[in-house]
């Protein structure tokens, strides 16, 4: 079978072993559980590209970027379609053309799509004082490109440059409208990553490590209130994120704040209007048996500051 591939990103340097997505909440390491939450919300990363002027995609991107987007559910009918593959571990498996690659796919609405780890992180740099021991793993607006890419191939589009453009372009305006932040040098697993959507709906809010991923957005829209005089809530935009110090909450548990300011949207528009106020997510995490923290699943704890 013939397959179409992205171009190399990343130098190969870290291996990992061959995962399968089944949902957001899958994969076998923080930049597998990126590429999975892009693809379960890949249909607004691309409506984002395709609302802003600043994608400065032409028509035939942007009807591209709309097939994509409508054969989504048909994707994903495709049970484990993404599928995670060390190319080191399996010599020649990504070899295309004599180049190795970071995915290759078919041709086909919902053929699998596999994807090199050898890219997925950087190298790790020992006994460097102030040199965290790992760079960021390939990260969500990676994820998205990548995906806009390989999907694009199952439109039977066989060239890559054209696709190589598109996903830059919609990984240019992810970026624009993304802010994250790791742990600090000791913690650069532990990333908590903010995507804006013009602040006409809910931004998304997400933290993730090795392990685990804490979608938090629900939590936020259930938690965030409007002066009582401007109407409910119909949106936010975040900014300003940062993590806050570890509490102790006995001798095993950690409670680790995470920060930011938000403009939230109340009332309908036209007459709707905008409040600036901050917010606080509360993290609980529970000291394992062999010694890493293990980031506990939600309800959380968000308290809000009176508007400023």
């Amino acid at each position: 079978m013939r397959h179409a591939t992205l171009k190399t990103l990343l130098a190969a340097l870290l291996l990992t072993t061959t995962g399968f997505a089944g949902n957001e909440k899958g994969g076998a390491g923080i930049a597998e559980n990126n590429i999975l939450f892009a693809y379960w919300n890949l249909e607004k990363f691309i409506e984002l590209c395709q609302a802003s002027p600043g994608c400065n995609l032409n028509d035939d991107e942007s009807k591209t970027l709309s097939r994509v987007r409508e054969n989504l559910p048909k994707e994903r009918l495709t049970k484990n379609q993404i599928v995670f593959k060390s190319g080191t571990k399996e010599p020649g498996f990504f070899v295309i053309d004599g180049l190795i690659r970071m995915a290759k796919t078919g041709f086909t609405v919902g053929e699998v799509i596999y994807v090199n780890t050898d890219f997925l992180y950087p190298a790790m740099v020992m006994n460097m004082v102030g040199v965290p021991a790992y760079g960021r793993p390939f990260d969500i607006p990676h994820a998205v490109s990548l995906l806009v890419h390989e999907m694009g191939h199952h439109l039977g589009i066989k060239e890559h440059t054209s696709l190589d453009l598109l996903g830059s372009k919609v990984q240019t305006m992810m970026r624009t409208n993304t802010q994250e932040v790791d742990g600090g040098p000791e913690e650069r697993h532990l990333i908590a990553t903010a995507i804006n959507y013009g602040g006409m709906t809910a931004a998304d809010l997400v933290v993730r490590d090795a392990d685990r991923v804490l979608p938090l957005t629900k939590d936020l829209q259930k938690s965030l209130t409007c002066p009582s005089t401007k109407g409910s809530l119909k949106g936010f935009w975040i900014w300003n994120l940062h993590w806050g110090r570890y509490r102790f909450n006995g001798p095993k548990t950690f409670v680790r704040p995470l920060r930011a300011r938000i403009q939230l949207l109340c009332g309908e528009a036209p007459a709707g209007e905008t409040r600036a106020a901050e917010f606080e997510v509360e993290l609980t995490a529970v000291r394992s048996k062999e010694g890493p923290l293990v980031w506990q699943d939600g309800p959380f704890v968000i308290r809000q500051s009176k508007e400023n």
